[in-house]
């Protein structure tokens, strides 16, 4: 026999699964700790990658430019600059990643919490059904 509880519960259980299940059970691994130390790296490869490529980029296109400054400003305040933005860049995407890795984290362990609620309902409504 069919309890239509039973059938909401499973439901919204696989419902969970297919949608968000994935990613909320990958964060679910981690300590808290761990997963904002893994988040804030990830953040640092990429705009590390990403602060080369504009740079690179802004170099290329603009050579004519940068030829002009460098005679007219010294190498070493050029250097400066281009270090004071590079830190700029790694700094504020830091917090960014780091202010995102903790509300990811907050909200998968709401999440996992109730999933888990979840899954105790189903398990004693199999454990009062078997006592019947």
């Amino acid at each position: 026999m069919l309890n239509e509880d039973k059938v909401r519960l499973m439901s919204k259980m696989a419902v969970f699964e297919v949608t968000q299940g994935r990613k909320v059970m990958e964060i679910d691994r981690y300590s808290k700790r761990d997963f904002i130390f893994v988040q804030v790296i990830k953040a640092w490869v990429l705009s590390t990658i990403g602060f080369g490529m504009v740079f690179l980029l802004t170099l290329f296109l603009c050579v004519d430019a940068v030829a002009v400054i460098l005679t007219a400003v010294s190498l070493t305040f050029v250097i400066a600059l281009i270090v004071a933005l590079y830190i700029i860049c790694i700094v504020l995407s830091w917090v960014l990643a780091r202010r995102k890795a903790i509300n990811d984290y907050e909200e998968a362990k709401r999440t996992m919490a109730r999933y888990r609620s979840y899954l105790k309902k189903l398990g004693d409504m199999y454990d009062s059904e078997q006592i019947m």
